[in-house]
């Protein structure tokens, strides 16, 4: 099963529930079935390598999601996994410790988390540089598509790596 944000599991029994919109996945490596919104899920291959198409083409900011534009998104974010956000956690993470020192001085404890949400909303104004994108991926990185795809996952592995090291 391929999700629409590119990620992927491996089921033992994909069922569509009735006449709604959901697909119930028997997870192969746990047995546990979990339940999916059929918008999440881009496409289902059997064992025999046979892909059903779920994915329904639709437009959105001057860009055609066509199945070959989706694959092409999908294929930017799987790429975008690829490379760590540690900066910004790192970055949050000084923030975090040094914001109840500095404000115990100053102000009251209290107002401590407001540095980390600060910088966390920083880096998520702020977006992965499509450069890397084009010097390690130099024929994809051509396709509107694929760079949307890359940048969109990356800011959003940026937000929740700032997130997790202000959390710390």
């Amino acid at each position: 099963v391929l999700f629409v944000g590119g990620d992927s599991l491996f089921a033992n029994k994909v069922t569509l529930l009735g006449s709604t919109q959901e697909i119930s996945i028997e997870l192969l490596e746990s047995g546990k079935t979990k339940i999916f919104n059929t918008d999440e899920i881009f496409s289902i291959t059997d064992n025999k390598g046979k892909e059903t198409i779920l994915f329904k083409p639709f437009k959105e900011d001057n860009l055609d999601f066509t199945i070959a534009n989706m694959r092409l998104f999908i294929k930017g974010e799987q790429y975008s996994d690829k490379h760590s956000a540690w900066f910004a956690g790192m970055l949050s993470l000084g923030v975090g410790f040094a914001a109840p020192i500095l404000m115990a001085n100053k102000l009251n404890p209290f107002y401590s988390p407001i540095p980390v949400a600060l910088g966390t909303a920083f880096i998520g104004m702020t977006s992965p540089s499509k450069r890397r994108a084009k010097r390690l991926y130099p024929k994809l990185s051509s396709d509107p598509y694929f760079l949307e795809g890359y940048t969109m996952n990356g800011k959003a592995r940026r937000i929740n790596s700032s997130i997790r090291g202000g959390l710390i």
